[in-house]
């Protein structure tokens, strides 16, 4: 804040009040009162007229005429107003050299940045920033400590001459007032293009906080198990938000169930079908017995269903303890969200395939180039913690053969990497070839279907067995972890299996 007008009549006894001295800046010459230079003291003027009192003496500065005159208007007691960096960075220097105290404790700590961006001034609230991510930015950084070392070299005598700001910022204007917009609260209207420049313009400035709300994704309320889900593509996830949530209940209603316990209900029910036509067997044997058998047979008749029933209710409860331990990874958006929501990531490049195995009814996805660089950078730490998680991802990683293995450049290491990992395709709403697809297994289980694909479900020895390879165009998952396994969960997805259909996903320029 500007000294305050009640501070003005507070006036300490340095000089003679009611006396004038002549002081010439530059080309022209102001007469001041010794009120006047002493409401901002002890200051330069105080201490050199209280050396020099003469009537006569006139002290003459090769300084700015027209700093001088705002540093004038100051010592009047009138507020301070700055017109842009320019002049702000003069009339710090220039405070510090006439060792004014209040207008330097102005200067240091004003409310507003005056920056210069891409030729156009702003000044520029200080409280726009008051968010938590936003405070710490390159504004506060940069030009705090460009003046702090502005104002030792003066002390020390070791700077002369005005400094050029440091205020000027060789980024766009126009989405620098955009991002003010943003700031101070308002929306506005962009498409995805504008979307991705305002979040580079905000990495470049710091504004950690703003960059999150930019970043495009959508919050949803999951009524089947009742949890949030946030839909976000993967790389615009912070690595600082994954955290992983174990179910407390287990629900039947949820993806992870319906993928895990898929064939252990096949298998359940089989051998529960299997109890009950062994006691119908044995309750048409029974019949042929004498009526006092019959009667005891009668009486354990209930016993064996409730026997079955208590069976029904055991598996049902083992389901539900394997259901717990599988953990759902979760995402949090930094400086933005209070509470941590189950993971949905986008992809939306071609890096990403469906392998069908129909040998083992095994389906595995595999990631390749950057996307496979970028899961494995992401979430690696958090699928390894030496404790709960035991998944380590190097486990996954495969060469793809054909191309240069990991002894060669480092771009065509990454290209060569594939990683490949459990997947689940059970409730994916799933178009191939531009063609919903309700049934994918109905598909791969096609006598014509039989592409020669890898069998990864022996990483240590690759070989090739009959399946079906979906490349996708874009897709969405969800992840599983249970100790030492994991799971991707596919939700939605668009494929494709020939170059035809492949052509049809490529645009003109």
């Amino acid at each position: 804040m500007p000294p305050s007008r009640e501070s003005y009549e507070s006036v300490p006894d340095l000089l003679p009040q009611d006396k004038v001295y002549k002081i010439q800046v530059g080309q022209k010459l102001f007469k001041i009162t010794g009120r006047t230079l002493s409401w901002d003291g002890p200051n330069f003027f105080t201490d050199y007229f209280q050396k020099n009192n003469t009537d006569s003496e006139v002290l003459f500065l090769d300084r700015s005429t027209e700093c001088f005159e705002i540093i004038y208007r100051h010592m009047q007691g009138y507020f301070t107003s700055i017109k842009d960096e320019v002049e702000y960075t003069t009339l710090f220097t220039d405070a510090l050299f006439y060792s004014l105290p209040k207008l330097v404790k102005f200067l240091r700590n004003p409310e507003f940045y005056y920056i210069n961006v891409g030729g156009k001034s702003f000044q520029v609230p200080k409280s726009l920033f008051k968010n938590e991510g936003d405070n710490n930015n390159y504004f506060n950084v940069v030009i705090s400590g460009f003046y702090k070392e502005i104002e030792a070299r003066i002390l020390e005598k070791k700077l002369h001459l005005s400094p050029y700001p440091p205020t000027y910022v060789p980024r766009s204007a126009e989405y620098f007032a955009q991002i003010l917009t943003l700031l101070s609260g308002a929306h506005l209207e962009m498409d995805d293009i504008r979307r991705a420049s305002l979040i580079q313009e905000c990495r470049y400035y710091r504004l950690n906080n703003l960059e999150q709300k930019l970043i495009k994704c959508k919050v949803m309320n999951n009524p089947m198990s009742n949890v949030e889900e946030i839909s976000i593509h993967l790389g615009d996830i912070s690595k600082s938000g994954l955290d992983l949530r174990r179910p407390m209940v287990a629900n039947p209603q949820t993806m992870i169930a319906a993928c895990v316990r898929q064939e252990e209900h096949i298998k359940k029910d089989n051998q529960i079908e299997k109890a009950v036509q062994h006691s119908n067997d044995t309750n048409l044997s029974s019949s042929e017995h004498s009526n006092s058998s019959s009667c005891d047979d009668q009486e354990k008749e209930p016993e064996r269903k409730k026997l079955k029933l208590s069976d029904c209710n055991n598996t049902a409860k083992s389901f539900a303890q394997k259901e717990k331990i599988w953990d759902i990874v979760t995402y949090k958006r930094p400086y933005v969200d209070a509470n941590p929501r189950d993971l949905i990531f986008q992809l939306d490049n071609s890096e990403c395939s469906l392998i069908f195995n129909k040998s083992k009814k095994a389906v595995h996805v595999e990631l390749c180039g950057s996307t496979a660089f970028l899961f494995q950078k992401l979430f690696a730490d958090l699928f390894y913690n030496g404790e709960d998680n035991q998944v380590d991802l190097s486990n996954y990683k495969v060469t793809a053969p054909g191309l240069p293995s990991c002894a060669s450049k480092k771009n065509e290491c990454v290209r060569s990497q594939l990683l490949v990992l459990p997947a689940c395709v059970s409730l994916c709403d799933m178009q191939v070839n531009g063609i919903k697809c309700n049934n994918i297994f109905s598909l791969v289980g096609d006598t014509k279907c039989n592409e020669r694909v890898p069998d990864f479900t022996n990483m240590s020895e690759l070989q090739y067995c009959p399946g079906l390879k979906l490349h996708i165009a874009k897709s969405m998952w969800k992840i599983g972890l249970k100790k030492d396994k994991i799971m991707l969960i596919a939700i939605k997805a668009v494929t494709y299996c020939s170059t035809k259909e492949y052509c049809k996903t490529i645009d003109f320029l």
